[in-house]
């Protein structure tokens, strides 16, 4: 009974530590959603299609998006292609991107290749190796570019401030356009509702029949084909969601903490009564010893390094030190859930140990709900098994002799 509230308290402290939205981690995300809040993806390829009332965060490998968001999308990957409509703001970062959504706030894109071909309402920043704003593009309120090559096809409302080692101008520009680039070249049939403001080795190249009607400012100036990303206001906020974050810690002491069981189950069981016999000394000799870690990590280091073969060892000592650190986390874990489940002190099995301590490690990273907490659970785990590891190394078992015949 005590182990189904411990699995529904955690269970509820991951839930509370979650934003109100549906979070789906997979390899591979093939899904049709109609749903009024947000929605956030963490998988290997993701393919959403349908209707998302709130924000869509999402990061993985390739991602082809077709779907009416309400609110922002933030998107992470690799090839990303993107349809339908963003009711807010659309930040992607990966390596092609095929934009060809109409976003109704700004557009914060990165990539190898950005292909955009459909209107945005607010300001569009982008950095890349190739950009193309397509015929089918409109940009309500001006454009940040910087790349190897920029193509505008489309239409631009607001002012343009481009900078690239060759940049072409074939749609409409209703506002003044600044470049600082090897070659520009403002195709026949452009226009330029302001005045061109360029800066580079060479003039630029204006196609018979184009229109500029602020005229041309020319300034000579070396190309140095180094991106000052200074003037590009990318806001990429990529930054995975809290449960994410904590299942994979929770996952990683787990595991660390399954191959420590399964290498040394003696040695385990040792700890984990240590800290039965001492549940006030353990924890302190736990925080005396992580306190003064540096130190000990450094005299080690001076000591190995007296001699040739010690100074070849130093390596091996400082990877047994941060090992010992983080293993000690989980053991604080076992042994606290030792304490909790095993009321009688007579040992648990290898299943029963391993389900306690995946418990109390859920329980420690729901605390992370509020930071303060976080920390002190962790550092108390810490101390508790580093300092019953410590007394569980510096015990001798018994040796049985037997009376001769």
């Amino acid at each position: 009974m005590f182990l189904k509230r411990l699995i529904l308290a955690a269970g509820l402290a991951v839930a509370l530590a979650s934003p109100v939205s549906a979070q789906v981690i997979g390899g591979e995300v093939d899904m049709d959603v109609d749903r009024d809040g947000d929605l956030t993806i963490f998988a290997g390829e993701v393919d959403v299609r349908g209707r998302i009332g709130g924000e869509l965060r999402a990061i993985g490998g390739d991602m082809n998006v077709d779907a009416q968001i309400g609110g922002d999308a933030n998107l992470a990957g690799g090839d990303i292609r993107v349809r339908g409509s963003v009711g807010g703001d659309l930040s992607v970062a990966g390596g092609d991107l095929d934009i060809e959504t109409v976003v109704s706030g700004t557009a914060d894109l990165a990539g190898g290749v950005v292909h955009v071909n459909a209107p945005v309402a607010g300001r569009v920043s982008a950095a890349g190796g190739f950009i193309e704003l397509d015929r089918d593009f409109s940009g309500s309120d001006g454009v940040d570019l910087v790349a190897e090559q920029i193509v505008i096809r489309g239409s631009v409302t607001g002012d343009a401030d481009l900078s690239g080692d060759e940049i072409t101008i074939e749609g409409t520009i209703n506002g003044d356009v600044d470049t600082y680039a090897d070659y520009v070249r403002i195709a026949p049939g452009a226009t330029i509702s302001g005045e061109l403001r360029h800066r580079g080795p060479n003039e630029p190249d204006v196609g018979a029949g184009a229109t500029i009607t602020g005229g041309v400012d020319y300034t000579n100036a070396v190309y140095i084909d180094e991106f000052d990303f200074d003037g590009v206001d990318l806001d990429l906020d990529f930054a995975p969601p809290g449960p994410v974050i904590g299942a994979f810690f929770v996952g990683f002491y787990f595991l660390f903490f399954l191959l420590a069981s399964a290498l040394m189950p003696n040695g385990v069981t040792r700890m984990v009564g240590e800290f039965r016999a001492r549940p006030v000394v353990a924890p302190l000799i736990g925080f005396v010893t992580w306190a003064f870690w540096p130190i000990i990590l450094v005299v080690g280091i001076i000591l190995l390094a007296i001699t040739i073969v010690g100074a070849l060892l130093i390596p091996f000592w400082i990877l047994v030190v941060f090992f010992v650190l983080s293993l000690s986390y989980p053991f604080g874990a076992a042994a606290i859930g030792d304490l909790v489940f095993n009321r009688k002190g007579t040992g648990l099995g290898l299943g029963m140990r391993l389900l306690t301590t995946l418990g109390v490690l859920v329980l420690a990273a729901a605390l992370w709900v509020v930071p303060f907490l976080g920390v002190v659970g962790w550092c108390v785990l810490t101390w508790i098994g580093l300092g019953a590891w410590l007394f569980a190394l510096g015990k001798r078992e018994p040796v049985v002799t037997q009376p001769a015949a």
